[in-house]
C-alpha cells in the first residue's frame, strides 16, 4: 500500500520492481489524491519536435503516384507520395516525438499505465499524480490507500502529414490541351463552311452561265 502525511513529506520507500521511488507527498480530497513519487536518479524528458519543411514533385507526365523519400532538418526519415500528372509542392511536417512520464499501477503482476490516474505535473526529480478509484481510508492526517502507485516515461509520436498546392501553370498545362482542341476544331469547321461555300458559289455560276 501507499502510505504519507497529509500536506507533508514523508520518506517510505515505494518498491516497484527493479525501480525505486520514494513517495515525497500525498493529499486527499472528495474526488481523488494526488501522489508525489521522487525518482531515485534524475530523469531526462527530451524528444525531437517537429519540423515543416516543403518537397517539389516535378514529374508532370508521371501516370501513376510516386514516393519521394529523405531526411527532415530534426533527423527524421520522410517517405511522401506526389500524385500522378500534376506538378507542385507537398508542404510536410515532419514526425517527431516527445518522452513524459505516465503513472502507473501495480494489477498483480506487473506496472501498467493507469486509466485511474494522470500526470499533473512533473520535472527530472520527480512526478506528481492525481488518482481516483481504489480503497482510500483517512484517519486523522494519515491517508491509506491499497493501490499500489508508480510511474514510467513514455514516448509519444507525432505522424508525419502532407499538403499537396498544385502550381498555378500546372492548371493551366491540364486545360490547355482541351483549349487547343477546341480551337482545332472551330477552324476546321470554319474551313470546310469556306470550301462548301465557294463549291456552292461555284456551281451556280456554272448553272447560270
Amino acid at each position: 500500500s501507499v502510505r504519507g502525511i497529509q500536506s507533508t513529506t514523508s520518506n517510505r520507500k515505494l518498491e516497484q520492481g527493479h525501480m525505486s521511488r520514494f513517495l515525497a507527498q500525498t493529499t486527499e480530497n472528495s474526488i481523488g489524491y494526488t501522489i508525489t513519487l521522487q525518482n531515485k536518479n534524475a530523469v531526462s524528458y527530451k524528444g525531437v519536435p517537429p519540423t515543416n519543411i516543403t518537397v517539389e514533385c516535378s514529374k508532370f507526365k508521371s501516370t501513376a503516384p510516386y514516393q519521394i523519400k529523405g531526411i527532415c532538418p530534426n533527423g527524421r526519415p520522410y517517405n511522401v507520395t506526389c500524385p500522378a500528372n500534376d506538378r507542385g509542392v507537398l508542404r510536410v511536417r515532419c514526425s517527431g516525438f516527445v518522452i513524459v512520464p505516465k503513472c502507473t499501477e501495480w494489477n498483480g503482476a506487473q506496472y501498467v499505465i493507469s486509466p485511474m490516474c494522470s500526470v499533473v505535473t512533473y520535472t527530472s526529480l520527480n512526478t506528481t499524480c492525481f488518482c481516483t478509484g481504489g480503497t482510500t481510508v483517512v484517519s486523522g492526517n494519515e491517508i491509506t490507500t491499497n493501490n499500489q502507485i508508480s510511474s514510467t516515461a513514455v514516448r509519444l509520436k507525432s505522424p508525419t502529414m502532407q499538403t499537396f498546392q498544385p502550381y498555378a501553370h500546372s492548371v493551366e498545362r491540364k486545360s490547355g490541351p482541351v483549349l487547343i482542341s477546341a480551337i482545332s476544331c472551330l477552324v476546321g469547321l470554319f474551313i470546310i463552311g469556306f470550301l462548301f461555300f465557294l463549291w456552292q458559289d461555284k456551281f451556280f455560276n456554272k448553272k447560270n452561265s
